[in-house]
Order: structure tokens, then sequence, then C-alpha cells
């Protein structure tokens, strides 16, 4: 009998440790925006295409997907394409920059453009690639 008043006590001992413990660790997690780069906000925007989409064409809506506004680019010069991959928006949300190529010169220049498609103007000749718009 002696032994069993022993281990009941070991074992509500023991309970009650690993209670104060699970109420010591408890944390909460909020989530929180962050900006990648000193000084870049966040728009509340993302930009993206649609299948189907005409090669001046692109996308902006909420991050929930409402509003959804298409964008045509206005003008683009003769011959010229939208390599959509290349699509970057400016940190305010102002401006896009995109390349457009030239399949027949295999020729690739940096534009830019205001988030409505007026404006375009030719900002670099003869870019590969957009890494990134800070």
């Amino acid at each position: 009998m002696k032994s069993l008043l022993k281990s009941s006590l070991v074992l509500i001992v023991f309970s009650f440790s690993i209670i104060i413990f699970n109420i010591s660790c408890e944390k909460t997690a909020e989530a929180q925006l962050t900006t990648p780069v000193s000084g870049v906000q966040n728009v509340g925007l993302v930009f993206f295409n649609k299948y189907g989409d005409k090669d001046n064409e692109f996308w902006k809506a909420n991050f929930d997907g409402s509003n959804q506004v298409k964008i045509a680019i206005a003008a683009l010069p003769a011959g010229m394409q939208i390599d959509k991959v290349s699509l970057r928006v400016s940190p305010d949300g102002q401006k896009v920059f995109f390349n457009l190529y030239n399949a027949s010169l295999n020729q690739q220049n940096m534009y830019s453009c205001n988030i409505d498609g007026s404006g375009i103007k030719k900002i670099i000749d003869q870019v590969d690639y957009i890494l990134q718009v800070i």
C-alpha cells in the first residue's frame, strides 16, 4: 500500500510538472508583413498573366483575388512583344518594367510604363533579364 501511494505521488508530481512546462512554452504566432528591401512598400497587389491573353496584356488584383483589372500596354513598337516572364512592378506599385522582344532582330530591350499601361518608355537596350526592381 505504501508503494502504491508513493507511485501515485510521483505520478501526480510528474503530471503537474508537464502541465507547468506546457503553460510556460505556449506562444502565439502573429503574421507580420515584412519588406524584403529597406524602403520597399507592400502595395497589396498581385500582378499576373492569364492563359490566352494577348501579347500586350497582364492583370492586377488584390491579394485575395478580388478587383481583377486587365491592363493593356498601349502602342507597343512594331514587331515587339512582351516577355511576360520579365514583368516586374516598382515597389510603390506605380510603374511596370518588362522586356520587349523583337524576334527578327533577336533582341530584347527593357521598357517601363505606368501601371495603367500608358506612358511606355524604352529604358535600356539589349537586356538579358530583369532581376529585381527596388
